[in-house]
């Protein structure tokens, strides 16, 4: 199967830098376009459209439908995390409305979630479970799936076998994952940010000497990962450099005062 994972428009609370995940928002109008730009950059021989059931991700689809005369299929697995109470507010606001939760890093943690919200296990969980259901039904198909920004995150983790660049590869919106010859990988064992030794902040802490190796060489032992492309509706370019839930305005990297913390997709 050719996996291609397409990130939603932008909408008004992914322009406020606003936590998103299980609120239903529409796209804007910059997201609309986003959306038109990408849909003339699409690559030829998609055959399956997938979508997540959130509105700004169906908004998406029918926009690229139009190009590609496909009836989107919904499947619940690839719908955005939940981030619980921390929805719909920015950075300040949670940190003021739930400082306890706040200090705990908590959308960092593997096991854990801010209340009522995922634990990025259990995102990790169900979204292998889609791809699970999407290589049974479509083993040697060209799969277009329209998602979100902590999706396309775990669905690159699991077509690498490799978490150690979680917290600082990003999606943006608009914008499109390619992995050709997609290979689901197994579900890691354990939290991969421990084996990795990367820290709930996202500093990298040395492995003992046991664990040098990442989790998919040493744990899991697996084939070598497909290819990775990034496809921006603007321009092609790399996102090693943004944040690993979210982006900031003017430019201000809160990293440097505040590792760690960063607005949900």
């Amino acid at each position: 199967m050719n996996l291609y994972v397409i990130r939603h428009g932008e909408t008004w609370a992914n322009a406020e830098h606003r936590y998103l995940g299980a609120l239903d928002p529409e796209l804007s109008e910059r997201g609309r376009e986003q959306a038109v730009l990408l849909s003339k950059k699409l690559p030829d021989g998609i055959e399956v459209l997938i979508v997540s059931p959130r509105l700004r991700a169906r908004q998406t689809a029918q926009i690229l439908k139009r190009v590609l005369n496909l009836e989107p299929v919904t499947i619940d697995s690839f719908r955005e995390r939940d981030v619980g109470v921390f929805e719909g507010l920015t950075q300040a606001e949670a940190k003021a409305m739930h400082p306890a939760l706040w200090a705990q890093n908590i959308t960092r943690q593997w096991a854990a979630g801010p209340d009522g919200g995922e634990s990025i296990a259990d995102v990790v969980m169900r979204v292998h479970q889609g791809l699970v259901q999407l290589t049974s039904l479509y083993p040697t198909q060209v799969v277009l799936l329209v998602a979100h920004g902590f999706v396309a995150k775990v669905i690159r983790a699991l077509a690498r076998g490799d978490f150690s660049d979680f917290y600082t590869w990003q999606l943006s919106n608009g914008e499109m994952l390619a992995l050709e010859d997609f290979q689901l990988k197994i579900l890691p064992a354990v939290s991969p940010f421990e084996t990795h030794g990367i820290t709930a902040t996202g500093d990298f802490q040395p492995p003992p000497p046991g664990l040098r190796k990442p989790y998919a060489q040493q744990i899991l032992k697996r084939r070598s990962p497909a290819p990775l492309l990034i496809c921006s509706s603007v321009s092609p370019r790399w996102h090693s450099n943004q944040p690993v839930l979210g982006s900031w305005p003017n430019n201000h990297d809160p990293r440097r005062a505040d590792p760690g913390r960063y607005v949900s997709p």
